[in-house]
């Protein structure tokens, strides 16, 4: 993706196109005669401007978009079960009886090596995960409760709205290309983003891998808990320990004794513990747990049932986009998981709790705490453990106020002694929401606060490299061997969205990422009860992001299946039908 954007009233109406139509008639745009020509003969189509073109669809969507907003009247509640396969399938017929995934098959597609199998599961698997996301988005921009789902999965108009609204911001971004070919509309890829693709989708597939990985974890959790009554004291730490890692970026090996004995630390862990075992129930395929388990349970305080009892919404009031998206109160005695995704949801809900008991026990706000651990100790101290793998970190710098060149600021700088390169290191680390949709990210990498990073502290150094102050603060680090030619500049992070990006010579890496990369390219791998890790490379430079990806795509361990998926999601396009005209467009 290229997420540079100055344009805020465009983000606003990508994450509500509904409110929002006004944006796409707020300059008077006229098509040329040519054009208005051009578009009565369908088979000449093909020759309108590039202008003229987005101007067409731009009425087309405007008029599209009114009819849909008629059609929320249409929307009503009906009892929902996701954990229903026979539900699940209803949807998915009622979905795609407008809205289809296929694979463009062409001379270049090798037949004896096609995996028909492998190629149903994807499209089905691509299917329900763009279902959810687009109706996620309908029920937030509307306050509805998931009650709504099967509804909005059935609204035509509605859903495929929302659905354009993020093509037109790529098509905007010129990420996608559009042509008509007769009576037919086409995106695709444009050359400015092939170049980047493969990064995109890495980065998308390897969080998706992380993701079941997780869910196999909590399977064996749940497992143990429905055998059990309780969850014996060694097994939650074990566990809370791992969702700490996983989900908030920390691993406790290297929390610090003032992190450690801090009330904000240890409710959060508590948090954790609560939030799991209603994971866990839902993956048992009960979706709920007594409070009665909490309170005989040695793994979280009274206090802090109470606590969190008191901040849960009641199921009337349940919503995705509020707290109780993710856990709510079906009874007095009974909590319920939401809808949200796991990993998402529960640094939402901690993000609320903490925010709320930051007033209760005052003194300094403990998401910013966190925040700076990771960034000043956590990451430096874990990166001192590699030296085996030729890595040696040392403490950052930054400009004083009487610095010849000011605004420069790194975190960490990385040796790697085997290459003699220098990575310069600014770390960024967001404890609660994660961006989870396009507009969310365009709009946190445009963020201020965010653009200092790499805009205003990386890219100063980067720019100023050679100068004598600078070269002076260097050599008083011993670090005097770094120069332009053998140094590089990393923003690293707790964003998988942002793996493989870069922007202006700055590479940006998701901390999970970037340390596997530097323990030669280690890959986790589980099948069934056994599980172990594997290196893909040696020679792995975060600089050569393409070398990278390419040694991910031929690990031992599901390289070839990689390829295969890769192959696939280049060929796939979603079609359906807009007003009178069909649609084919590159899934991204």
């Amino acid at each position: 993706m290229l997420y540079e954007l100055k344009d805020r009233k465009l983000l606003e109406f990508v994450a509500n196109p509904i409110s929002n139509i006004e944006y796409i008639y707020a300059e008077e745009k006229n098509t040329s005669l040519q054009a208005k020509i051009l578009y009565r003969l369908p088979p000449l189509r093909k020759f309108i401007s590039e202008r003229d073109k987005r101007i067409i669809f731009e009425n087309l969507y405007g008029s599209y978009l009114n009819e849909a907003k008629r059609s929320i009247e249409d929307l009503k509640a009906i009892p929902t079960n996701f954990l229903n396969q026979n539900f699940i399938e209803n949807i998915l017929e009622r979905f795609t009886s407008f809205f289809r995934i296929g694979l463009l098959l062409d001379e270049s597609c090798d037949p004896e090596g096609f995996d028909e199998n492998l190629a149903a599961m994807y499209l089905r698997v691509n299917l329900l995960t763009k279902l959810e996301y687009h109706c996620n988005r309908i029920a937030e921009s509307f306050d509805l409760a998931e009650d709504y789902f099967y509804s909005i999965a059935s609204n035509e108009k509605l859903w495929i709205s929302f659905f354009l609204s993020e093509v037109y911001l790529l098509l905007r971004k010129n990420i996608l290309s559009l042509s008509f070919k007769g009576n037919e509309i086409i995106f695709k890829s444009s050359k400015k983003f092939e170049s980047r693709v493969k990064g995109y989708w890495i980065s998308e597939v390897l969080e998706s891998s992380s993701n079941i990985s997780d869910m196999k974890a909590y399977h064996d959790i749940s497992a143990f808990l429905g055998k059990n009554s309780a969850i014996p004291k060694e097994i939650a730490e074990a566990s809370i320990d791992y969702v700490l890692d996983k989900v908030f970026s920390i691993n406790s090996k290297y929390v610090t004794r003032g992190i450690g004995v801090n009330k904000k630390y240890l409710f959060l862990r508590e948090v954790i513990f609560f939030s799991l075992v209603l994971e866990c129930c839902s993956l048992l395929g009960k979706n709920s747990k007594d409070r009665r388990f909490f309170i005989e349970s040695s793994n979280i305080t009274n206090e802090s049932l109470l606590f969190i009892d008191q901040q849960l919404s009641a199921a009337s009031d349940a919503r995705i986009g509020s707290k109780g998206g993710f856990v709510y109160k079906a009874s007095d005695s009974i909590y319920k998981r939401g809808s949200l995704g796991f990993k998402y949801g529960l640094r939402k809900f901690a993000g609320i709790l903490l925010g709320v008991k930051q007033k209760q026990l005052k003194g300094r706000d403990f998401k910013g705490e966190l925040g700076d651990f990771f960034e000043v100790d956590y990451v430096l101290n874990y990166l001192k453990e590699l030296d085996y793998f030729g890595f040696t970190p040392f403490g950052g710098f930054k400009s004083g106020n009487k610095a010849e060149i000011k605004g420069y600021d790194v975190d960490i700088v990385l040796h790697d002694s085997k290459n003699d390169i220098f990575y310069f290191i600014q770390v960024k680390y967001r404890f609660s929401a994660l961006p989870t949709y396009l507009s969310e990210q365009f709009q946190l990498f445009n963020e201020e606060s965010f653009k200092k990073g790499y805009l205003k502290q990386l890219l100063t150094l980067k720019e100023n490299f050679n100068h004598q102050s600078i070269r002076g603060q260097l050599f008083s680090r011993g670090l005097g061997g770094a120069k332009a030619e053998n140094s590089h500049f990393i923003l690293l992070h707790n964003l998988p969205f942002l793996n493989f990006y870069e922007h202006k010579g700055v590479h940006f890496y998701e901390w999970n990422l970037l340390r596997n990369i530097l323990q030669d390219g280690k890959i986790h791998w589980r099948k069934d009860d056994e599980f172990g890790e594997v290196s893909t490379s040696d020679e792995l430079q975060l600089h050569k992001p393409d070398k990278i990806i390419d040694s991910y795509l031929s690990n031992s361990v599901n390289g070839k299946d990689l390829q295969k998926q890769f192959e696939l999601f280049k060929r796939s396009k979603c079609v359906f039908s807009f007003g009178a005209k069909n649609v084919q467009c590159q899934m991204l």
